[in-house]
């Protein structure tokens, strides 16, 4: 079985390496991104991870997956799609089945970002696989230009190896992410915090005016200050005091009265919300696309 898929990776190689499998990009890069996936089959192929022995045809899952990445080479991504899915369903510990599986998903979000944007979750779900197979392999993914569409994700942020556990990387995860404020309605969002690689933060609400007329022209209520992360606990101090913000009716109405302190202790929990004391309503950082 070994030789058999050392021969196969030599064909896939010879495939990758004379074929584009993706558009628009200079012949340069390109030629680095095929030789990287050149790297990964040939490593993977020559030095299989173990098979549940529930799961034997590795042949055939094999097969399925060469097919795949003719297809793949042929920017005919919706059957490499296919073709990668049977490859692992056949044998689900086959790494590059999920990978390229994931990468093709990708690939296809790049070219029509409102058709594909709710596979997200699957492009996760297979790259999870895919870390739980062999964790080194989380480099390239993170080398990945076709991923670049999930890395605002929260679950992307957890799948490279970060923990809520840990203080320096909940700072990584608060400094890669946008959060917001989710609105209900027309509006999607009415507010939401930036997190500064100098330790300072940005907090917004759209004022008050707004949603008498939904003038986005207007200028946005703005505070600033620096933060602390202690494990996943978030402190901010305030540069100024802000007006009450405590709940939606406030952000909707209120622009005289002004919150008493100028800390906000908050904590950021395990579903990837951001939740303060003084604050009735989470920050999410998934913004909600294509809404009504």
């Amino acid at each position: 079985m070994k030789l058999y898929r050392h021969m196969i990776a030599i064909c896939v190689l010879m495939m990758l390496t004379s074929c584009s499998a993706v558009k628009n990009f200079n012949e340069d890069s390109q030629q680095k991104k095929n030789a990287t996936d050149t790297e990964q089959v040939a490593q993977l192929e020559e030095n299989p991870l173990p098979k549940d022995t529930n799961y034997n045809d590795q042949e055939k899952a094999t097969q399925y997956h060469l097919q795949g990445v003719t297809y793949l080479e042929k920017e005919d991504y919706e059957n490499a799609l296919e073709w990668f899915e049977k490859s692992f369903v056949e044998d689900p510990e086959y790494l590059l089945a999920h990978f390229h599986f994931a990468k093709t998903l990708g690939i296809l979000m790049e070219e029509d970002y409102p058709t594909w944007f709710d596979r997200k979750q699957d492009i996760i779900e297979h790259l999870k696989k895919v870390v739980e197979l062999n964790p080194d392999y989380v480099k390239h993914i993170e080398e990945d230009a076709h991923f670049d569409v999930i890395r605002k994700e929260y679950a992307y942020q957890l799948l490279t190896g970060l923990s809520i556990n840990n203080s320096e990387d909940v700072n990584k995860i608060l400094q890669r992410l946008d959060w917001y404020i989710l609105g209900e309605g027309i509006v999607p969002v009415i507010g939401g915090i930036t997190f500064h690689e100098d330790q300072t933060f940005t907090l917004w609400y759209y004022p008050t005016e707004f949603w008498k007329a939904y003038d986005d022209t207007l200028e946005k209520l703005q505070y600033h200050g620096h933060y602390e992360v202690n494990i996943n606990n978030i402190t901010l101090q305030l540069d100024e005091k802000m007006l009450k913000r405590s709940n939606r009716e406030d952000i909707y109405n209120n622009d005289t009265l002004y919150e008493e302190g100028m800390i906000l202790k908050g904590v950021l929990d395990q579903q990837g919300s951001l939740m303060f004391d003084i604050l009735d309503y989470p920050f999410d950082s998934s913004y909600p696309e294509f809404s009504a």
